[in-house]
């Protein structure tokens, strides 16, 4: 089970239904490689939503970044290790 935080649909969350799939991007001719789709909420305008695990009480882990969905309860996300492998390592850390 993962979950995402949408700008417009919120927090949703739902099981991932098939991995490293090669999709294509609709109404363009680009095919994103190795992407991962969820059965859960999603909506117009939650593109670049954080999609991440819950690991105990207060922590997660960032796994991928939404990009695309498929009427509103099918949504697919690039992985974090693609999204590494293409812009380089990064590390971020939460405030409360």
């Amino acid at each position: 089970v993962v979950n995402k935080i949408g700008r417009t649909s919120g927090w949703t969350q739902g099981e991932v239904v098939a991995t490293c799939v090669h999709t294509n991007v609709f109404g363009s001719n680009i095919t994103q490689l190795c992407q991962t789709f969820v059965s859960a909420g999603v909506a117009g305008g939650d593109s670049g939503s954080p999609v991440f695990v819950i690991n105990g009480r207060d922590r997660v882990t960032l796994i991928g970044i939404l990009w695309g969905g498929s009427g509103s309860s099918l949504y697919v996300f690039s992985p974090l290790k693609q999204i590494q492998d293409e812009l380089g390592a990064f590390t971020a850390t939460a405030k409360k």
